[in-house]
Protein backbone atom coordinates (compact mmCIF):
# COMPACT_ATOMS: atom_id res chain seq x y z
CA UNK A 1 0.00 0.00 0.00
CA UNK A 2 1.44 3.68 -0.92
CA UNK A 3 0.12 6.90 0.67
CA UNK A 4 1.30 10.14 -1.15
CA UNK A 5 1.60 13.50 0.06
CA UNK A 6 1.73 16.67 -1.83
CA UNK A 7 3.82 19.40 -1.14
CA UNK A 8 5.16 21.86 -3.80
CA UNK A 9 1.66 23.03 -5.19
CA UNK A 10 0.60 23.13 -1.54
CA UNK A 11 3.60 25.71 -1.18
CA UNK A 12 2.26 28.27 -3.91
CA UNK A 13 -0.48 28.59 -2.02
CA UNK A 14 1.61 29.45 1.71
CA UNK A 15 0.49 26.19 3.60
CA UNK A 16 1.54 22.50 3.54
CA UNK A 17 -2.34 21.15 3.65
CA UNK A 18 -2.33 19.13 7.03
CA UNK A 19 0.84 16.86 6.25
CA UNK A 20 3.91 19.62 6.77
CA UNK A 21 4.54 22.73 8.44
CA UNK A 22 7.65 24.54 7.54
CA UNK A 23 10.15 24.40 10.58
CA UNK A 24 11.91 27.45 8.77
CA UNK A 25 11.78 30.01 6.19
CA UNK A 26 14.51 28.11 4.26
CA UNK A 27 13.73 24.17 4.74
CA UNK A 28 11.13 22.03 5.40
CA UNK A 29 11.64 19.17 7.56
CA UNK A 30 9.63 15.98 6.93
CA UNK A 31 9.20 13.99 9.65
CA UNK A 32 7.18 10.60 10.83
CA UNK A 33 4.55 13.23 12.03
CA UNK A 34 3.91 13.95 8.04
CA UNK A 35 4.36 10.59 7.03
CA UNK A 36 7.62 9.48 7.00
CA UNK A 37 8.01 5.78 8.22
CA UNK A 38 11.09 6.92 10.77
CA UNK A 39 12.77 10.12 11.71
CA UNK A 40 16.12 7.99 10.66
CA UNK A 41 17.02 8.35 7.33
CA UNK A 42 19.74 5.60 6.39
CA UNK A 43 20.01 5.87 2.57
CA UNK A 44 19.26 7.72 -0.03
CA UNK A 45 19.07 6.68 -4.06
CA UNK A 46 18.43 8.66 -7.31
CA UNK A 47 17.02 6.62 -9.85
CA UNK A 48 16.88 6.93 -13.76
CA UNK A 49 13.84 9.32 -13.66
CA UNK A 50 15.34 11.40 -10.87
CA UNK A 51 13.27 10.57 -7.94
CA UNK A 52 14.65 10.02 -4.62
CA UNK A 53 14.07 7.05 -2.38
CA UNK A 54 14.60 7.55 0.85
CA UNK A 55 15.38 4.23 3.24
CA UNK A 56 14.37 5.02 6.54
CA UNK A 57 14.90 2.57 10.04
CA UNK A 58 11.23 1.43 9.47
CA UNK A 59 10.32 2.07 6.22
CA UNK A 60 10.62 3.10 2.04
CA UNK A 61 9.79 6.66 1.01
CA UNK A 62 9.59 8.12 -2.93
CA UNK A 63 10.24 11.73 -3.37
CA UNK A 64 9.88 13.26 -7.10
CA UNK A 65 10.15 16.86 -6.32
CA UNK A 66 6.21 17.63 -5.99
CA UNK A 67 5.07 14.60 -4.27
CA UNK A 68 6.13 11.98 -1.70
CA UNK A 69 4.96 8.64 -1.70
CA UNK A 70 5.16 6.51 1.74
CA UNK A 71 5.57 2.53 0.97
CA UNK A 72 3.68 0.23 3.28
CA UNK A 73 4.04 -3.44 3.56
CA UNK A 74 7.93 -3.37 1.69
CA UNK A 75 8.72 -6.39 4.25
CA UNK A 76 7.30 -9.17 6.22
CA UNK A 77 5.24 -7.02 8.74
CA UNK A 78 5.20 -10.61 11.08
CA UNK A 79 8.62 -9.21 12.08
CA UNK A 80 7.99 -6.20 14.26
CA UNK A 81 11.73 -5.11 15.49
CA UNK A 82 12.46 -2.26 14.00
CA UNK A 83 16.18 -2.70 13.09
CA UNK A 84 14.92 -5.52 10.86
CA UNK A 85 13.23 -2.89 8.70
CA UNK A 86 16.71 -0.55 8.43
CA UNK A 87 16.66 0.22 5.06
CA UNK A 88 20.39 0.52 4.42
CA UNK A 89 21.12 -1.19 0.57
CA UNK A 90 18.80 0.32 -2.19
CA UNK A 91 19.71 -0.35 -6.04
CA UNK A 92 18.09 0.12 -8.97
CA UNK A 93 18.20 -2.55 -12.15
CA UNK A 94 18.22 -2.52 -16.28
CA UNK A 95 14.40 -2.61 -16.14
CA UNK A 96 14.00 0.25 -13.59
CA UNK A 97 13.17 -1.92 -10.52
CA UNK A 98 13.79 -1.01 -7.36
CA UNK A 99 16.09 -3.55 -4.70
CA UNK A 100 16.12 -3.00 -0.77
CA UNK A 101 18.18 -4.87 1.70
CA UNK A 102 18.03 -4.39 5.10
CA UNK A 103 20.22 -4.13 8.29
CA UNK A 104 18.23 -7.47 9.32
CA UNK A 105 18.77 -9.49 5.80
CA UNK A 106 15.26 -8.54 4.30
CA UNK A 107 14.88 -8.23 0.86
CA UNK A 108 12.20 -6.64 -1.23
CA UNK A 109 11.95 -5.17 -4.67
CA UNK A 110 9.61 -2.68 -6.32
CA UNK A 111 8.22 -3.60 -9.89
CA UNK A 112 8.03 -0.70 -12.16
CA UNK A 113 5.52 -2.28 -14.59
CA UNK A 114 3.09 -3.44 -11.77
CA UNK A 115 3.76 -0.53 -8.73
CA UNK A 116 4.04 -3.34 -6.38
CA UNK A 117 6.58 -4.72 -4.15
CA UNK A 118 7.17 -8.84 -3.82
CA UNK A 119 9.15 -9.86 -0.80
CA UNK A 120 11.21 -12.54 -0.30
CA UNK A 121 11.48 -14.64 2.61
CA UNK A 122 13.10 -17.72 1.69
CA UNK A 123 16.39 -15.48 0.79
CA UNK A 124 17.58 -14.39 4.09
CA UNK A 125 18.00 -15.77 7.34
CA UNK A 126 17.40 -13.08 10.22
CA UNK A 127 20.75 -11.15 11.11
CA UNK A 128 22.34 -11.89 7.38
CA UNK A 129 22.65 -7.71 6.32
CA UNK A 130 22.37 -7.14 2.79
CA UNK A 131 25.69 -5.42 1.73
CA UNK A 132 25.01 -4.97 -1.57
CA UNK A 133 23.39 -5.52 -5.24
CA UNK A 134 24.77 -6.58 -8.55
CA UNK A 135 23.21 -6.93 -11.77
CA UNK A 136 24.89 -9.04 -14.23
CA UNK A 137 25.54 -8.60 -18.30
CA UNK A 138 22.33 -11.09 -18.24
CA UNK A 139 20.07 -9.52 -16.42
CA UNK A 140 20.44 -11.69 -13.51
CA UNK A 141 20.55 -9.44 -10.28
CA UNK A 142 22.47 -11.03 -7.67
CA UNK A 143 23.42 -9.87 -3.70
CA UNK A 144 26.36 -10.13 -1.48
CA UNK A 145 25.63 -10.42 2.54
CA UNK A 146 27.42 -10.22 5.56
CA UNK A 147 27.16 -13.69 6.06
CA UNK A 148 29.41 -14.44 3.31
CA UNK A 149 26.35 -15.79 0.84
CA UNK A 150 25.97 -14.89 -2.90
CA UNK A 151 22.18 -15.18 -3.78
CA UNK A 152 20.91 -14.88 -7.03
CA UNK A 153 17.40 -12.87 -6.53
CA UNK A 154 16.05 -12.26 -10.28
CA UNK A 155 14.78 -14.05 -12.77
CA UNK A 156 14.70 -16.92 -10.02
CA UNK A 157 16.43 -17.75 -6.26
CA UNK A 158 19.69 -19.61 -5.96
CA UNK A 159 21.94 -19.27 -2.75
CA UNK A 160 25.22 -20.44 -2.33
CA UNK A 161 27.49 -19.90 0.89
CA UNK A 162 30.83 -18.51 -1.05
CA UNK A 163 32.52 -17.25 2.12
CA UNK A 164 32.72 -17.45 5.96
CA UNK A 165 32.83 -13.62 6.10
CA UNK A 166 31.15 -10.70 4.70
CA UNK A 167 30.59 -10.38 1.03
CA UNK A 168 31.67 -6.60 0.39
CA UNK A 169 31.46 -6.33 -3.58
CA UNK A 170 30.58 -8.32 -6.75
CA UNK A 171 32.20 -7.94 -10.45
CA UNK A 172 31.54 -9.90 -13.10
CA UNK A 173 34.16 -11.66 -15.89
CA UNK A 174 32.21 -13.48 -18.88
CA UNK A 175 28.67 -14.33 -18.77
CA UNK A 176 29.29 -17.53 -16.82
CA UNK A 177 31.51 -15.72 -13.91
CA UNK A 178 30.79 -13.77 -11.06
CA UNK A 179 33.76 -12.17 -8.59
CA UNK A 180 33.26 -11.96 -4.81
CA UNK A 181 34.99 -9.48 -2.94
CA UNK A 182 34.81 -10.75 0.90
CA UNK A 183 36.84 -8.87 3.93
CA UNK A 184 39.44 -11.91 3.15
CA UNK A 185 39.80 -12.15 -0.08
CA UNK A 186 38.85 -12.49 -4.01
CA UNK A 187 36.42 -15.49 -5.14
CA UNK A 188 35.45 -16.87 -8.49
CA UNK A 189 31.94 -18.23 -8.71
CA UNK A 190 31.24 -20.54 -11.93
CA UNK A 191 27.33 -19.77 -12.04
CA UNK A 192 26.51 -23.18 -14.34
CA UNK A 193 28.76 -24.88 -12.19
CA UNK A 194 28.21 -23.33 -8.91
CA UNK A 195 31.44 -23.77 -8.18
CA UNK A 196 33.32 -21.22 -5.95
CA UNK A 197 37.22 -20.54 -6.16
CA UNK A 198 39.86 -18.68 -5.32
CA UNK A 199 40.71 -15.37 -7.33
CA UNK A 200 43.81 -14.50 -5.65
CA UNK A 201 45.26 -16.22 -2.70
CA UNK A 202 47.91 -14.10 -2.21
CA UNK A 203 48.32 -9.76 -2.92
CA UNK A 204 45.76 -8.78 -0.71
CA UNK A 205 46.06 -7.80 2.47
CA UNK A 206 44.05 -8.63 5.44
CA UNK A 207 41.52 -6.96 7.06
CA UNK A 208 39.77 -5.47 4.16
CA UNK A 209 36.81 -2.73 5.12
CA UNK A 210 35.48 -1.59 1.83
CA UNK A 211 35.46 -2.24 -1.90
CA UNK A 212 33.89 -1.63 -5.08
CA UNK A 213 34.02 -2.22 -8.96
CA UNK A 214 34.69 -0.31 -11.77
CA UNK A 215 34.73 -2.18 -14.90
CA UNK A 216 36.51 -5.27 -14.61
CA UNK A 217 38.19 -4.21 -11.97
CA UNK A 218 37.82 -4.10 -8.35
CA UNK A 219 39.20 -1.63 -6.04
CA UNK A 220 39.63 -3.02 -2.33
CA UNK A 221 41.13 -1.29 0.66
CA UNK A 222 42.03 -1.35 4.33
CA UNK A 223 44.19 -0.62 7.29
CA UNK A 224 47.12 -2.14 5.27
CA UNK A 225 46.59 0.32 1.86
CA UNK A 226 44.63 -0.64 -1.15
CA UNK A 227 44.95 -3.14 -4.39
CA UNK A 228 43.25 -2.98 -7.98
CA UNK A 229 42.73 -6.61 -9.07
CA UNK A 230 41.56 -7.35 -12.91
CA UNK A 231 38.87 -9.69 -12.27
CA UNK A 232 39.05 -11.05 -15.40
CA UNK A 233 42.97 -12.23 -14.95
CA UNK A 234 42.74 -12.59 -11.57
CA UNK A 235 46.05 -10.73 -11.34
CA UNK A 236 46.62 -7.94 -8.19
CA UNK A 237 47.79 -5.03 -11.06
CA UNK A 238 48.86 -2.90 -8.34
CA UNK A 239 49.02 -3.02 -4.78
CA UNK A 240 49.22 0.10 -2.68
CA UNK A 241 50.53 0.10 0.69
CA UNK A 242 50.29 2.32 3.61
CA UNK A 243 52.90 4.95 2.58
CA UNK A 244 55.41 5.83 5.27
CA UNK A 245 53.73 9.65 5.73
CA UNK A 246 50.20 7.74 6.76
CA UNK A 247 49.87 6.72 10.39
CA UNK A 248 49.24 2.94 10.89
CA UNK A 249 47.40 4.57 14.00
CA UNK A 250 44.29 6.48 12.33
CA UNK A 251 41.75 5.03 9.65
CA UNK A 252 42.02 4.97 6.97
CA UNK A 253 39.96 6.00 3.81
CA UNK A 254 40.27 5.77 0.01
CA UNK A 255 38.37 8.13 -2.43
CA UNK A 256 37.83 7.51 -6.33
CA UNK A 257 37.08 10.28 -8.41
CA UNK A 258 35.16 10.59 -11.64
CA UNK A 259 38.57 11.78 -13.37
CA UNK A 260 40.18 8.68 -12.14
CA UNK A 261 42.27 9.29 -9.24
CA UNK A 262 42.94 7.66 -6.29
CA UNK A 263 43.26 9.33 -2.98
CA UNK A 264 44.27 7.52 0.14
CA UNK A 265 44.18 9.71 3.29
CA UNK A 266 44.37 9.25 7.19
CA UNK A 267 43.37 12.67 7.64
CA UNK A 268 46.35 13.79 8.13
CA UNK A 269 48.69 13.06 4.98
CA UNK A 270 46.85 12.60 1.35
CA UNK A 271 48.54 10.57 -1.70
CA UNK A 272 46.90 11.38 -4.83
CA UNK A 273 47.72 8.87 -7.49
CA UNK A 274 46.96 8.65 -11.19
CA UNK A 275 45.39 6.22 -13.32
CA UNK A 276 48.20 4.24 -14.07
CA UNK A 277 48.76 4.34 -10.14
CA UNK A 278 51.53 6.53 -10.21
CA UNK A 279 51.97 9.08 -7.03
CA UNK A 280 51.56 12.31 -8.66
CA UNK A 281 51.53 13.86 -5.38
CA UNK A 282 51.41 13.65 -1.72
CA UNK A 283 51.14 16.46 1.00
CA UNK A 284 50.22 17.28 4.85
CA UNK A 285 47.34 19.31 5.79
CA UNK A 286 49.28 21.46 8.16
CA UNK A 287 46.72 21.78 11.05
CA UNK A 288 46.87 17.96 11.97
CA UNK A 289 50.86 17.42 11.20
CA UNK A 290 51.07 16.13 15.12
CA UNK A 291 49.50 12.89 15.38
CA UNK A 292 46.03 13.39 17.11
CA UNK A 293 44.36 9.60 18.00
CA UNK A 294 41.10 11.74 18.25
CA UNK A 295 40.84 12.88 15.54
CA UNK A 296 38.03 10.91 13.04
CA UNK A 297 37.58 11.46 9.07
CA UNK A 298 33.92 11.12 8.77
CA UNK A 299 33.70 11.90 4.76
CA UNK A 300 35.72 13.30 2.00
CA UNK A 301 34.64 14.32 -1.65
CA UNK A 302 36.12 16.18 -5.01
CA UNK A 303 34.26 19.08 -6.59
CA UNK A 304 33.50 19.52 -9.99
CA UNK A 305 37.17 22.24 -10.11
CA UNK A 306 38.95 19.18 -8.23
CA UNK A 307 39.28 20.92 -4.53
CA UNK A 308 39.37 18.12 -2.06
CA UNK A 309 36.92 18.33 1.13
CA UNK A 310 37.14 16.29 4.45
CA UNK A 311 34.69 16.54 6.76
CA UNK A 312 36.13 15.22 10.39
CA UNK A 313 35.32 16.09 14.04
CA UNK A 314 36.85 18.84 14.12
CA UNK A 315 36.43 20.77 11.43
CA UNK A 316 35.87 21.41 7.55
CA UNK A 317 39.35 21.14 5.67
CA UNK A 318 39.87 22.84 1.86
CA UNK A 319 42.26 21.40 -0.32
CA UNK A 320 43.30 22.87 -3.55
CA UNK A 321 46.14 20.72 -4.85
CA UNK A 322 46.14 22.84 -7.85
CA UNK A 323 47.35 26.22 -6.20
CA UNK A 324 48.94 23.95 -2.75
CA UNK A 325 46.47 25.68 -1.07
CA UNK A 326 45.23 24.41 2.82
CA UNK A 327 41.98 26.31 4.44
CA UNK A 328 40.47 25.31 7.69
CA UNK A 329 36.78 25.83 8.37
CA UNK A 330 35.46 25.67 12.02
CA UNK A 331 33.12 26.85 14.55
CA UNK A 332 35.32 30.00 15.92
CA UNK A 333 37.18 30.57 12.76
CA UNK A 334 36.27 34.53 11.67
CA UNK A 335 37.53 33.72 8.43
CA UNK A 336 36.61 30.76 7.78
CA UNK A 337 33.51 29.95 9.97
CA UNK A 338 30.97 27.24 10.06
CA UNK A 339 28.11 26.55 12.10
CA UNK A 340 29.43 23.78 13.43
CA UNK A 341 32.61 21.32 14.10
CA UNK A 342 31.55 17.47 13.78
CA UNK A 343 31.05 17.26 9.98
CA UNK A 344 28.66 14.36 8.93
CA UNK A 345 28.03 14.66 5.37
CA UNK A 346 29.45 16.97 2.42
CA UNK A 347 27.67 17.46 -0.83
CA UNK A 348 28.77 19.39 -3.84
CA UNK A 349 25.91 20.57 -6.03
CA UNK A 350 25.80 21.29 -9.80
CA UNK A 351 26.98 25.05 -9.29
CA UNK A 352 29.88 24.26 -6.82
CA UNK A 353 28.64 25.35 -3.72
CA UNK A 354 29.15 22.87 -1.19
CA UNK A 355 26.64 21.47 1.43
CA UNK A 356 27.60 20.91 5.10
CA UNK A 357 25.95 18.41 7.18
CA UNK A 358 26.79 18.29 11.23
CA UNK A 359 26.29 15.76 13.72
CA UNK A 360 24.34 18.55 15.53
CA UNK A 361 21.72 18.25 12.71
CA UNK A 362 22.49 21.71 11.29
CA UNK A 363 22.97 22.30 7.77
CA UNK A 364 25.28 24.74 5.64
CA UNK A 365 25.81 26.15 2.30
CA UNK A 366 29.35 27.37 1.08
CA UNK A 367 29.41 29.36 -1.77
CA UNK A 368 32.86 30.70 -4.06
CA UNK A 369 32.43 34.91 -2.96
CA UNK A 370 34.61 36.56 -6.04
CA UNK A 371 35.47 39.63 -3.84
CA UNK A 372 37.37 37.43 -0.98
CA UNK A 373 39.17 35.28 -3.27
CA UNK A 374 37.45 31.90 -0.79
CA UNK A 375 34.46 30.19 -0.48
CA UNK A 376 32.71 31.38 3.07
CA UNK A 377 29.13 30.59 4.24
CA UNK A 378 26.04 31.27 2.31
CA UNK A 379 23.43 30.14 3.95
CA UNK A 380 23.07 28.63 7.47
CA UNK A 381 19.26 26.02 7.85
CA UNK A 382 18.52 26.07 11.39
CA UNK A 383 17.17 22.80 12.45
CA UNK A 384 15.19 22.79 15.30
CA UNK A 385 13.82 19.31 16.48
CA UNK A 386 12.41 18.20 20.04
CA UNK A 387 15.18 14.91 20.19
CA UNK A 388 18.90 15.47 21.57
CA UNK A 389 19.63 12.76 18.87
CA UNK A 390 20.02 14.61 15.45
CA UNK A 391 22.67 13.89 12.64
CA UNK A 392 22.83 14.65 8.93
CA UNK A 393 24.03 11.64 7.62
CA UNK A 394 23.71 12.39 3.29
CA UNK A 395 22.77 14.61 0.49
CA UNK A 396 21.70 14.27 -2.99
CA UNK A 397 19.89 16.72 -5.56
CA UNK A 398 16.72 15.90 -7.77
CA UNK A 399 16.34 16.56 -10.94
CA UNK A 400 15.34 20.51 -10.81
CA UNK A 401 18.47 20.65 -8.38
CA UNK A 402 16.15 20.47 -5.52
CA UNK A 403 18.61 19.30 -1.99
CA UNK A 404 17.69 16.70 0.18
CA UNK A 405 19.22 16.07 3.14
CA UNK A 406 18.83 12.68 4.91
CA UNK A 407 19.32 12.62 8.58
CA UNK A 408 17.95 11.13 12.40
CA UNK A 409 15.65 13.44 12.98
CA UNK A 410 13.93 12.93 9.16
CA UNK A 411 14.25 13.85 5.74
CA UNK A 412 14.85 17.79 4.97
CA UNK A 413 13.76 19.61 1.86
CA UNK A 414 15.99 22.47 1.32
CA UNK A 415 15.05 25.46 -0.81
CA UNK A 416 17.86 27.15 -2.11
CA UNK A 417 18.36 31.07 -1.66
CA UNK A 418 20.03 32.22 -4.81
Amino acid sequence: MAYKYLFSAMLALGCFFCYAQPSSQNHELITTGHGLPHNIVLSLLQDSEGSIWIGTYNGLCEYSGNLMTVHKNVFDTSISANWFHAIETLYEDSRKNIWIGSRGGMVSCYNRTTQSFRVYPEINPKLSKVNCFFEDNMGRVWLGDVNGRLVRVYPDIDTMRVSSVPVLALGQCGSDTLVALTTEKLLYYTISKRLVTPLVEKGLPPGIQRGFSIDKTIIANGAYGFNRVNICDGIVEKTMPVPGNISSRLPVRLLYTKRGRYYFTDGVSINEYGRQDELLDSFIISDNECYNPDLVLNCMIEDMSGILWLGTNSGLYKINRKKYRFRKYTQHNISGKISDNYVRAIYADEKDDIWIGYKSGKINKLRYDTIQGQYALHDVYPVKVSSNEVTINSFCSLVDRQILAGGEPGLFILNRIA
